[in-house]
């Protein structure tokens, strides 16, 4: 998975290919996700040009100062559910563009097959871990060896940014427990 460029509108598009292991330096090797067939499967290509988007996540979340930062998804297989999950985060710019302005995104989607289609199952727009104001929590993934027997919690790991004082930022490494709710 890779956004389909650095910049909003593009950051925020998600591209996914494949190659075999064997295969890493070939780049002639690579294909590129292209569409989904009514069956459900993958079309795949190894013309990069012909890549399609596996997902499209909100705009409004890609800084543009210092450097785009932005959208960086993790996905894993749910094995006793049978389900693909993903969490993404977008940087919380200010008004200005300036990275870590406000707080950022969090969200979760699901699918049958890498490719999804995604669905959205959980959005949160101002992303404050322990209800902290101050938070500015990024890089959210879910650890594959953290999910439950049942599959039905996960822990997330993820990142905070907090400026100690006008001279300092603050990084700490944090998880929290997730439950997955079915009804």
């Amino acid at each position: 998975y890779a956004p389909n460029g650095n910049e909003e509108g593009t950051m925020n598009q998600l591209v996914m290919l494949r190659v075999l292991r064997n295969k890493l330096l070939d780049r002639g090797a690579y294909e590129y996700f292209v569409s989904v067939n009514s069956d459900g499967t993958a079309n795949w290509s190894r013309n990069i040009n012909s890549r399609g988007l596996v997902c499209t996540f909100p705009s409004g979340w890609v800084n543009t100062k210092v450097h785009p930062y932005s959208w960086h998804p993790s996905v894993v297989y749910n094995a006793p559910l049978d389900v693909y999950m993903m969490v993404n985060w977008g940087m919380g710019c200010s008004s200005d563009g300036v990275w870590f302005g406000k707080p950022s995104y969090l969200g979760f989607w699901t699918a049958a097959n890498p490719w999804g289609p995604w669905t959205q199952v959980h959005e949160e727009i101002a992303w404050t871990p322990g209800d902290d104001p101050g938070a500015r929590a990024y890089q959210p993934q879910i650890s594959p060896k953290w999910i439950a027997e049942d599959g039905k919690s996960f822990w997330l790991v993820f990142t905070d940014f907090q400026v100690v004082d006008d001279r300092r930022p603050y990084y700490s490494l944090n998880y929290q427990k997730a439950e997955i709710l079915t009804g």
